[in-house]
């Protein structure tokens, strides 16, 4: 009986004659519905922004105290509130093959499209540019478009060597060769067997 006392005399200055409130069960609510309801049961609130992944911007994701614990009244009540998934920065991945740049980007938590450029004064299959750019800071998990060289191997640049030379270059890059001669005058100074072009 004394302890029943005891414990009654607690409860009723938590809930009656101390004047506590139950803080509001408020996750998953917006801000303001949030709010609302903590200033509806008597207590005050203060707003703490955090980055979170899953939790949509603007969302409630906890309160401190937590919903359901009795505090006096007038107390704070702290609201987390989620600012969304977190921001970083894009690499750089220009000038770099059309795979790396696709392993790099992923790895930093990107999506990748790809577009082909039609820039041809770069290797084929190389990222030329990209959207965004680089260092530019957007939210982990955006769309990174990067623009590619056409695919294909880059011609040697074999004109003015002795057509030997020059079809071993082409042969070794993947080529197949058709020669086909054509008339120099004297005064051109070429020595024969040199490409032209």
């Amino acid at each position: 009986l004394a302890v029943l006392l005891v414990v009654g005399g607690v409860a009723y200055a938590i809930l009656g004659g101390g004047g506590g409130k139950a803080v509001p069960i408020v996750t998953g609510d917006t801000l303001s519905q949030a709010q609302a309801a903590i200033s509806k049961a008597g207590l005050k609130s203060r707003v703490h922004y955090e980055n979170n992944a899953t939790v949509k911007k603007g969302v409630v994701i906890d309160t401190n105290p937590a919903g359901g614990n009795v505090v006096a009244a007038g107390s704070v009540v702290v609201i987390d509130v989620s600012s969304g998934p977190p921001k970083v920065s894009v690499p750089d991945v220009r000038n770099k093959s059309q795979q790396a740049a696709t392993t790099i980007l992923q790895n930093a938590g990107f999506q990748v499209t790809t577009q082909q450029s039609q820039n041809t004064n770069v290797p084929p299959n190389t990222v030329v540019s990209q959207s965004p750019g680089p260092n530019k800071m957007v939210t982990k998990g955006s769309t990174v478009t990067i623009y590619v060289s056409p695919g294909g191997s880059k011609v040697p640049n074999v004109v003015g060597q002795n057509i030997t030379l020059a079809q071993g270059q082409l042969q070794n890059a993947g080529f197949n060769v058709k020669i086909q001669p054509q008339p120099v005058p004297p005064s051109a100074n070429v020595a024969d067997g040199t490409v032209l072009a």
